[in-house]
């Protein structure tokens, strides 16, 4: 197989790796409830403070304020729920769960207050 054409598989691949899984829609009636600010601040002090917090801000990244975790959040989105590269090597154990309540949280907006 020529380089190129691998290299373009592979790329596919990555990109269909990447791709967020699809939610299932509510049933119709059924009550949905947003993800609060709250529920989120405590999986990241759990699991995200003690690389981006006050003490140490990895890659310029700070999670420990409303603002900061509200201009980080996409990239929050990306590498804890999306890719699942965060934490590093999951040194910090975060769960399917608590990546399904970040990933809640950002597709509801990603509210801070």
């Amino acid at each position: 197989m020529p380089y190129a054409l691998l290299g373009i598989v592979v790329l596919g691949l990555t990109i269909a790796w990447m791709r967020p899984e699809p939610v299932a829609e509510p049933a119709p009636g059924a009550a949905v409830q947003k993800v609060g600010y709250g529920d989120v601040q405590k999986v990241l002090e759990q699991r995200c403070y003690m690389c981006h917090g006050a003490a140490v801000q990895m890659k310029n990244v700070r999670l420990d304020s409303p603002d900061q975790v509200a201009l980080h959040a996409q990239g929050v989105y990306q590498q804890a729920v999306v890719t699942k590269i965060m934490p590093m090597n999951n040194a910090t154990g975060i769960t399917d769960a608590e990546r399904a309540l970040l990933g809640k949280w950002f597709q509801d907006g990603a509210p801070t207050k």
